[in-house]
C-alpha cells in the first residue's frame, strides 16, 4: 500500500508544477486572428502542466508585454464613410475609407486618392491644430454628407448633416476624436481585487501606447503591481485586452505575448 502512495505521489509530481522558491513566471502568447464583431484580443492559454499553489498567499503581476499598435479608429462597417456631393441637386457619392489607424493628414490623403484631385480640390480637409478641429474649405456647389449610415463625422467632429453652402470654411462641430482609445487594459481571470471606475473588474495592467501606429509596443514593467490570485491549482489562464470603456480591441491578426510573474506574497512568508 505504501508504495502505490508514493507511486501516485510521484505521478502527481509530474502532472503539476508545484512552486519553488515562492516564485514563478510564465508567458502568454497568441494571434489576434482577426473576425468581425468578435474581441479577436481574448485568448484562453491551457497549461499542460498545472501550476499547483500550497496556499492563496500567492499574487501575479505582468512584467513585459509585445504587439504592435494596429488597432484601428476607423473600421469597415462602423465609422468609414465619407460622402459628398459636387452638385447639391444630386445624390451622394460614397467613399469607403479602409479600417485603419488614421490621422486627419491620412484620411486626407485617402479621399485625395479615391475622388481624384479635382473633386479634391473642391471639399479640402485640414486640421486647425489651435482649436483641435477638423476643417473642410469647400467650393459653393461642394457637400459634405454627414448623414450617410457609417459615417465618420465621430471622428471628424460634425454632428450628422449636410456641410457646405455660400461659405467656404466649414470647421467641424467639436474637437477631433481621432484618438478613440485613451487607455488599454490587460484583463486576466487570476485576480480579483481591482477597480474600475469604482466598479469590481479583472485588469492587472493599463498603459498608453508610446508608438504610432504601425509600431512595435515593448512594455518592460519597471515597477509592477502584484493583486492577489484567487486559485490554488492553476490549469490555464484567460487573458483580454480592452479600451477605457470595457470596449473590446481589434488587433487585426498581430501577435500580442504578455509575460506573468507569480509569487508569494512577502508579509506572509516573512512572518
Amino acid at each position: 500500500m505504501e508504495t502505490i502512495t508514493e507511486l501516485l505521489k510521484s505521478i502527481e509530481s509530474k502532472l503539476t508544477t508545484q512552486i519553488e522558491n515562492n516564485s514563478f513566471a510564465f508567458t502568454v502568447s497568441w494571434d489576434s486572428i482577426y473576425e468581425q464583431n468578435k474581441n479577436t484580443a481574448y485568448h484562453t492559454q491551457n497549461f499542460v502542466t498545472p501550476i499547483v499553489l500550497n496556499s492563496l498567499d500567492y499574487e501575479v503581476a505582468v512584467i513585459s508585454l509585445e504587439t504592435f499598435y494596429s488597432f484601428p479608429n476607423i473600421t469597415e462597417g462602423v465609422n468609414n464613410v465619407f460622402a459628398y456631393k459636387d452638385n447639391p441637386s444630386e445624390e451622394s457619392k460614397i467613399v469607403e475609407i479602409p479600417t485603419g489607424s488614421y490621422e486627419i493628414a491620412n484620411i486626407a490623403n485617402e479621399i485625395r486618392r479615391q475622388v481624384g484631385e479635382e473633386a479634391y480640390n473642391g471639399m479640402s480637409l485640414e486640421r486647425n491644430d489651435a482649436t483641435l478641429k477638423a476643417v473642410f474649405k469647400l467650393k459653393p456647389h461642394f457637400r459634405i454628407d454627414f448623414t450617410q449610415p457609417s459615417s465618420i463625422r465621430s471622428i471628424l467632429g460634425f454632428d450628422s448633416r449636410i456641410v457646405g453652402g455660400n461659405e467656404k470654411y466649414f470647421p467641424g462641430d467639436h474637437i477631433v476624436n481621432i484618438l478613440t482609445v485613451n487607455t488599454v487594459f490587460i484583463n486576466c481571470d487570476l485576480i480579483n481585487n481591482s477597480y474600475n471606475n469604482g466598479v469590481l473588474a479583472p485588469v492587472i495592467y493599463s498603459f498608453f501606447p508610446n508608438v504610432a501606429p504601425g509600431y512595435k509596443i515593448v512594455r518592460n514593467v519597471e515597477n509592477p503591481i502584484y493583486l492577489p490570485v484567487n486559485k490554488t491549482q492553476i490549469n490555464n489562464i484567460t487573458v483580454w485586452l480592452t479600451d477605457q470603456s470595457n470596449n473590446p480591441l481589434n488587433f487585426r491578426g498581430e501577435t500580442i505575448t504578455i509575460r506573468f510573474h507569480l509569487r508569494r506574497i512577502k508579509w506572509k512568508y516573512i512572518c
